[in-house]
């Protein structure tokens, strides 16, 4: 019974990978989309041909004139989680190693809090707030990407341990797993978690200033020593791309502006894949992290203390700020005064960071809500009509308007009589796209209006602790899945059959309903 208990927080994330997965695990399906499928699944089955004629994949004769293979730390040869392609056929592999990722990453989180002190229902919803939220979810069709944010809370936690026992075990722990993230994949996650680490290591520890810097010496140095094999033909590579290095505009490629902050509380805003109604900016899910969460967050922002607190709420700071790239002078500075800035694009990546740390204030803010007796004000039961006045004024909206061109009509009504002349951009698209944008922006509202009003109904009239913790956890998990469940595109595994004709094939994607293009679209658009 004891151990039954010890495994329930492993029990609980497994469960609902098989939910969120359930195609893998029961139609044997696999994945297909992204960088998956045309840049990791080739690169893997190159590996594999080549160990398994007893050659060292350090060269790609197949591409170009060909080009280095062992030198491209993105693809990440030597993780490993790869002796799993020796084992499966490639695109299941690959399938079954990024949901082993997400479990890590939910498992490690929890480890992490726990050691914090908090308590496994505490520690078991940070995990499931890491482990599901919008980015490092959307990292799924770029599996090398998501290898490596594996081990962002196993490198916290040993960082964490070692600052508070001062123990050189937890130095060398620390520095071996660096290594292994190092040569996991795509090294853009690994130079943040180095900074932010470092950043811990030198405000937040008490040893003396020349410790801290032989310290973070020695986490920097002895890692890139470790990956050296790979690192030095990684740099040559590197200086011999065709990519701008040194470059403003290609640091800030990718990085967040101010509409994209939307999605931050409605994830499918733009549309989503699975239902065909990607419309908009080609961001989705990007920086949400559940609707519970954030009333959670807030708890534990305004009122819980504890010891990583302003480091906590200063990462979430500095990765948001820097995920906007030249839009913020912060980034000009990180540009020109830190060593490495320079040479990566898309700092949207920076936004994994901030779900870290958001999900361990989420914790803490369960905790507080486990451990004392709520009081509400007028406040909060206002905030709970209003929410509510929503849901449901939003839920009449997407019943009554849902026929195929009621859209297209208010639009042109909005036009010519109230003369709303923005929406007349609109116009170009056809009516089924129309509709298409407006449901889709309803069921955001209604979506997270009715899951803030169920947060707070919950918090408000139920006195029983137990039940209020099981019902903010499975809110919480409700409010990641079901927006996580709407990116995730599989397929049959003999999509990757060279026999297979590839028409065929394509027609059974998502149970026959394939799209080339989700919508129709005009040349002009």
């Amino acid at each position: 019974m004891n151990l039954i208990k010890k495994s329930l927080p492993f029990l609980f994330l497994s469960g609902l990978i098989i939910i969120l997965f359930w195609k893998v695990f029961f139609l044997g399906q696999v994945f297909y989309e992204g960088d998956n499928f045309h840049l990791n699944i080739p690169n893997k089955y190159f590996l594999v041909d080549q160990i398994l004629h007893g050659q060292i994949p350090l060269w790609n004769p197949y591409l170009f004139l060909g080009i280095p293979y062992f030198a491209d730390f993105n693809i990440g040869t030597l993780n490993p989680l790869n002796f799993l392609y020796f084992v499966f056929a490639v695109p299941r592999a690959l399938t079954l190693i990024t949901i082993l990722d997400f479990f890590l990453i939910g498992i490690f989180q929890y480890l992490f809090l726990r050691r914090l002190s908090l308590s496994k229902f505490a520690s078991l919803l940070g995990g499931v707030v890491f482990a599901f939220s919008g980015m490092p979810f959307n990292l799924y069709g770029n599996m090398t990407y998501l290898n490596v944010v594996v081990y962002i809370p196993l490198l916290f936690l040993f960082a964490y341990l070692f600052v508070k026992k001062k123990k050189l075990l937890w130095l060398l722990l620390l520095i071996l797993f660096q290594t292994v993230q190092f040569l996991s994949g795509h090294p853009q996650t690994t130079y943040y978690t180095m900074l932010f680490i470092s950043g811990y290591l030198f405000f937040f520890s008490d040893f003396t200033v020349q410790n801290r810097l032989r310290i973070i010496a020695s986490y920097v140095f002895f890692p890139l020593l470790l990956a050296g094999i790979q690192l030095i033909p990684f740099i040559e590579y590197v200086t011999n791309a065709n990519r701008p290095i040194s470059n403003m505009d290609y640091a800030s490629w990718g990085n967040l502006t101010l509409p994209v902050y939307l999605i931050f509380l409605f994830p499918l805003l733009f549309g989503n894949h699975v239902d065909g109604t990607w419309w908009g900016p080609q961001w989705i899910l990007v920086g949400f992290v559940g609707v519970s969460t954030l009333v959670l967050a807030l708890y534990g922002l305004i009122k819980t203390t504890f010891p990583l607190k302003k480091f906590v709420i200063l990462g979430i700071v500095f990765s948001l700020l820097l995920a906007m790239g030249k839009l913020t002078p912060l980034f000009y500075l990180f540009y020109y005064l830190i060593p490495g800035w320079k040479f990566f694009r898309a700092p949207s990546g920076l936004v994994v960071f901030y779900s870290f740390f958001v999900s361990i204030l989420t914790s803490y803010g369960f905790s507080y809500i486990q451990n004392t007796k709520l009081k509400f004000g007028w406040k909060s039961y206002s905030l709970f009509v209003f929410s509510s006045i929503i849901t449901v004024v939003s839920l009449v909206i997407l019943l009554t308007t849902n026929k195929s061109m009621f859209w297209q009509y208010a639009v042109e009504w909005m036009v010519k009589v109230s003369h709303i002349h923005p929406l007349s951009h609109l116009l170009i698209y056809d009516s089924q796209k129309i509709q298409s944008i407006f449901l889709t922006g309803f069921f955001n509202v209604f979506f997270f209006f009715s899951l803030l009003s169920l947060t707070l109904l919950s918090l408000m009239f139920i006195k029983r602790k137990e039940v209020l913790l099981l019902v903010l956890l499975i809110l919480t998990s409700a409010s990641l899945l079901f927006p996580d469940s709407k990116v995730i595109t599989t397929t049959n595994i003999q999509l990757y059959n060279l026999n297979t004709p590839m028409p065929h094939v394509l027609s059974d994607i998502q149970n026959g309903t394939y799209r080339v293009l989700s919508l129709q679209i005009d040349l002009h658009q």
